[in-house]
């Protein structure tokens, strides 16, 4: 095809987040578009046999009206590129700070490692809730990463009672759907408001944090494809300037991300 062209609506983006639309051409990002409100963009194309991706705006809700292909040959479904890979978490999962789709932590892990990416980060929606248990097992992923912590100190969704065994049985769920390498990371470093504040329910952040380790030291006991990724050593306490309000990673934060999990999740699948 000569051309792309993209008629899409996006509704009021997360506070201080960019409503871009990215064009990836084998692998390569050829062109962002601002993509606030109703808009038409028009991305020229090599007018050869390409893998064309869309990638949506990744911080608002977004409506597509139609897409056209000018003077198209030849269309077919692109093969995955790769592994498929599924991940899951909180609005640090989805990366509404990062400057287009093509910046968030997932897609850049993706970009890196070769992996067809699922991604399902969710803004202040990541509290074990069995429906995502049941979309990432069925999305036939050959790796599962799972970022658990953020949302659930800050909801107050469980007690130290009630948080073990809801994980357990979400991760459980997840391995009766799929046989990949499971990868569990609990929270990233935040500020002192939350890491040392106790909420409703009476738990600190470093006390869910711990809970989730202890929660899949349990599950290795019976299944050695699962492994866990300590959040504080992907964005430590030393590095607070990489979180723009001590809890969510700057565009720079999640590039920072990316580089220190792309070489981690690679090797579960050599």
């Amino acid at each position: 095809a000569s051309a792309l062209e993209v008629e899409l609506t996006t509704t009021e983006a997360h506070a201080n987040s960019a409503r871009c639309l990215d064009v990836v051409v084998d692998g390569e990002l050829v062109a962002t578009r601002e993509a606030g409100g109703n808009v038409t963009a028009r991305i020229e194309l090599p007018g050869k046999l390409a893998r064309v991706e869309l990638r949506l705006p990744h911080a608002a809700p977004t409506t597509v009206q139609q897409v056209l292909l000018h003077s198209v040959t030849q269309l077919a479904p692109a093969p995955p590129r790769g592994p498929r890979w599924a991940v899951h978490g909180s609005s640090i999962t989805q990366c509404n700070q990062a400057d287009s789709p093509t910046g968030t932590w997932p897609a850049l892990v993706a970009a890196q490692n070769s992996y067809e990416l699922t991604a399902l980060g969710m803004s202040g929606q990541c509290h074990l809730d069995p429906p995502l248990a049941e979309t990432i097992g069925r999305s036939r992923p050959d790796l599962v990463t799972l970022c658990l912590g953020a949302n659930v100190y800050g909801a107050n969704t469980f007690s130290e009672r009630s948080l073990p065994p809801a994980m357990i049985g979400f991760v459980d769920y997840v391995r009766r759907l799929t046989e990949a390498p499971i990868v569990v990371m609990s929270s990233i470093a935040a500020g002192p408001h939350r890491e040392d504040q106790p909420n409703a329910v009476g738990l600190t952040q470093r006390q869910i944090r711990d809970l989730v380790h202890r929660s899949v030291e349990v599950l290795q006991r019976l299944d050695p494809l699962i492994s866990l990724i300590d959040g504080t050593e992907i964005l430590g306490f030393d590095e607070m300037e990489l979180l723009g309000d001590l809890l969510h990673p700057t565009a720079e934060g999640y590039r920072v991300m990316a580089e220190r999990l792309a070489p981690r999740l690679a090797g579960l699948l050599d």
